[in-house]
């Protein structure tokens, strides 16, 4: 799955995984790190235990949708 990034708890996917740079990096400052920009749904945010979904989806659909 690629190399973990010791400052993150669970590193982030590491480029030779076939999903590194489509989920892209977690991020630190959330428990599981956003999805990347580059994800088709878009990053996930702090603000919501999953986050919510980022900007590259479209706003007429929710979390709540994908639950």
């Amino acid at each position: 799955m690629g190399p973990l990034d010791p400052s993150h708890p669970m590193g982030p996917l590491g480029p030779e995984d076939p999903w590194g740079e489509r989920a892209g990096p977690l991020d630190p400052s959330h428990p599981m790190g956003p999805l990347g920009p580059s994800h088709p749904m878009g990053p996930l945010g702090p603000s919501h235990p999953m986050g919510p979904l980022g900007p590259a989806q479209p706003s007429c659909l929710s979390l709540d949708v994908w639950l």
